[in-house]
């Protein structure tokens, strides 16, 4: 009689808000949330936002809803509607998240954010003049 081999145990992970919640806190001082729905008609969601910078992140999985042209069009309408209003969105890959590798990407975004504001207000304050765009899509100097 063949003796069966037992399974090892299966990895129980940490949820995803382990990795980024409080270690971006720790890190930068930002205060991350988890699930925001952004859209009240659409009902679309954020994986995690953080609403003093207006980023989110996104992760990405293979399940059926990111496979076929239409639910990657429907991912499209999402981040293009999240943008219009602002949104940043930043996309990783479960792999990232635990080996906390997207906090290179996360510290870069914000270092280049800040580079830009300094010299947003720097062109304020020398006089030049910045554009405004409007809902209507008209440029305002």
């Amino acid at each position: 009689m063949a003796v069966r081999k037992k399974k090892a145990p299966k990895k129980v992970l940490p949820p995803y808000e382990d990795y980024i919640i409080q270690p971006c806190l720790e890190k930068y001082n930002l205060h991350f949330g988890k699930e925001l729905q952004f859209d009240e008609i659409r009902q679309w969601r954020f994986d995690f936002y953080c609403y003093e910078v207006l980023l989110a992140i996104e992760i990405q999985g293979l399940g059926r809803g990111h496979l076929s042209p239409k639910s990657y069009q429907r991912d499209i309408e999402k981040w293009n509607s999240a943008a219009t209003q602002g949104w940043t969105i930043l996309f990783f890959v479960p792999a990232q998240i635990r080996d906390y590798s997207y906090q290179q990407t996360l510290t870069a975004w914000l270092y280049h954010r800040r580079e830009y504001e300094i010299s947003y207000h720097t062109r304020r304050m020398q006089g030049m003049k910045s554009f405004v765009f409007k809902p209507n899509g008209q440029i305002v100097r």
